[in-house]
């Protein structure tokens, strides 16, 4: 069992770069409603609702646009892909994939959105000018969620039937590697300058850490069970992981390989983002149909906002949203 560690010592640790500031940049988060079929916008800013957007059946993994003008969200039960224009929260389009899509990822230029079919065993191509599938990618059992490098040029694909996470050249759409993780592997991120890859193995409690440039496993770090979501820190020092069962964010240093601090998050997580300016996290609870915020300097819960029910949202549901402002 992980031992929870004071925050006042991880704060001497600098965890973060900076303190939570009184008002971070114009940031949305996009938190999908798996029964309301809905995704809730929240101002990050205020901590307010903004808009409830009916999308597909069953919503899953988000992706945000880099420039923050769309939202495509995967439709796990619909097998579809609802695009959202931020300019206008209306017009929804769907976009049929394949069976039981549920990690969803977006090119660093916005241009090529990837998304996870568990059902088919494959990953869904689209072209995001077009809106429409352009290739299918057969990959191996289970495809649970995606991610990229920093430069879009490799795709990461987490098998949670083969205990697996395969890499792709985007660019040749060929397999690189296939790395053998811990039991059921579900999310993936990146650090931001790529050079790690962090998975959360969602039968084996633990998280797998890769070397990006060797393609080896580095570190398997014990967590809580049920690890469902992470996200990583702006400077790549930290990744924070949410355990579905014990309610919990296991904190790890990526360089020590460590755990250190296990902090609340609230009931069952099953999704958790962070802030572009590394102020604050975001975990969707999926029984209390709320959106916990948390301030990262503090480890302190400073809101709840409610939503709509069982929230999943899974990936980086955060984004910016200049685009909607200047409408």
């Amino acid at each position: 069992m992980i031992r929870s560690i004071q925050w006042p010592l991880i704060a001497l640790a600098v965890l973060l770069l900076v303190a939570e500031p009184e008002h971070a940049s114009s940031q949305s988060a996009y938190v999908s409603n798996f029964d309301d079929n809905t995704v809730s916008v929240i101002n990050t800013v205020n901590d307010q609702v903004t808009s409830t957007i009916a999308v597909g059946d069953g919503p899953r993994g988000v992706a945000i646009s880099p420039d923050g003008c769309t939202a495509y969200v995967a439709d796990y039960r619909g097998n579809a892909v609802s695009i959202v224009d931020r300019r206008t929260d209306a017009g929804v389009k769907l976009v049929a994939v394949g069976a039981h899509p549920k990690g969803i990822a977006i090119s660093p230029d916005g241009s090529t959105i990837y998304v996870a079919d568990v059902g088919s065993d494959a990953v869904s191509i689209i072209d995001a000018h077009s809106a429409k599938v352009v290739a299918n990618l057969k990959v191996g059992s289970e495809p649970m969620a995606v991610a990229l490098s920093p430069d879009g040029s490799r795709l990461y694909v987490t098998h949670s039937g083969g205990d697996t996470v395969r890499i792709f050249d985007t660019k040749a759409r060929v397999t690189v590697a296939d790395i053998r993780v811990g039991a059921s592997p579900i999310p993936v991120a990146l650090t931001p300058s790529g050079d790690r890859i962090v998975i959360a193995n969602n039968h084996g409690a633990s998280v797998s850490i890769l070397d990006a440039a060797r393609l080896t496993v580095l570190a398997t770090v014990a967590v809580g069970d049920y690890p469902i979501g992470i996200a990583i820190t702006p400077d790549g020092s930290h990744a924070f992981v949410a355990n579905n069962k014990p309610g919990t964010l296991s904190i790890i240093d990526l360089k020590t390989f460590a755990v250190v601090a296990t902090i609340s998050a609230g009931p069952y997580p099953s999704g958790v983002a962070i802030s572009p300016d590394g102020s604050r996290l975001y975990v969707s609870n999926n029984t209390e149909a709320t959106v916990t915020f948390i301030s990262a300097a503090t480890g302190q819960i400073v809101a709840k906002v409610p939503v709509g029910r069982s929230p999943m949202a899974f990936g980086e549901f955060v984004g910016q949203t200049e685009c909607a402002k200047a409408r």
